[in-house]
């Protein structure tokens, strides 16, 4: 687990923001993942996370396939 990651889920409970260097790091660490490598309370904060990063268009081109399946899979498995 990255740094970027344990950041991100740290964020949940406080204030804070990612750089976009850390973004992009974070990016290239959740396109490996799958759902099942997320723990289940993480689960919406990495969802939303992704949704904000693919709407904005922050996402490097070759990672979009990847990090939209995973943010689908999260949701179903949010359901």
């Amino acid at each position: 687990m990255i740094f970027e990651y344990k950041k991100l889920i740290k964020l949940k409970s406080e204030e804070g923001t990612l750089s976009h260097s850390e973004c992009v790091k974070l990016n290239d660490y959740l396109a490996t993942l799958s759902v099942e490598d997320i723990e289940m309370p993480d689960r919406k904060n990495v969802s939303e996370y992704l949704l904000v990063a693919l709407n904005m268009n922050s996402v490097e081109i070759q990672l979009i396939p990847s990090l939209e399946k995973l943010r689908n899979d999260l949701q179903e498995s949010l359901k």
